[in-house]
């Protein structure tokens, strides 16, 4: 039992490594840059390209590293959720994706906002957008909502022997 404790340690460190090798790679070359332009900026230099193009590279750093993070949790609880049976197992990739998203168009908007851009016209477009779209695809999102239940409900399995209106047959796959 200790071997397979240990082997899992090993495992969870070699992962955070891995996953966040990048972002710590990305704040790196920030460091190095700020330490090197000390030494190499000019003192009568008045131009602010510098400070935006730094400001945007920690900006997109961090944005990067929570990303990885997303990544990092999800990918943890999928190894403790791996049972054959287990619920949230099924809906932790679903989950996964919806948060890096959710990270990517939040970002996207903090950066509209930093350049200047009426984020809150922005998001009403979208919110009636969302809504034309919502309303154009309603079948769809009733399938994929029919779907998400099944998952959840588990009333079947892969493998399972059942009928479908006049279709008899194996259960193949299950997915969204």
């Amino acid at each position: 039992v200790a071997f397979l404790s240990n082997q899992k340690e090993a495992g969870d460190k070699r992962l955070f490594i891995e996953k966040l090798n990048g972002p710590i790679s990305v704040f790196a070359t920030i460091v190095i840059f700020l330490i090197l332009n000390i030494f190499i900026k000019d003192p009568e230099q008045k131009d602010q390209t510098v400070s935006v193009a730094l400001k945007l590279a920690v900006f997109l750093g961090f944005t990067y590293l929570f990303y990885r993070l997303i990544d990092l949790g999800f990918t943890r609880l999928i190894r403790k959720n791996q049972n054959a049976r287990s619920r949230v197992g099924l809906v932790l990739p679903l989950g996964r994706r919806m948060a890096k998203t959710a990270l990517i168009i939040l970002a996207f908007l903090l950066l509209l906002g930093q350049f200047g851009v009426d984020v809150s016209a922005f998001l009403v477009g979208l919110g009636v957008g969302g809504l034309a779209i919502a309303l154009a695809a309603q079948k769809i999102l009733e399938n994929l909502f029919g779907g998400a239940v099944l998952s959840l409900d588990q009333p079947f399995q892969v493998g399972d022997y059942c009928r479908c209106g006049d279709i008899l047959g194996y259960v193949e796959e299950i997915g969204i």
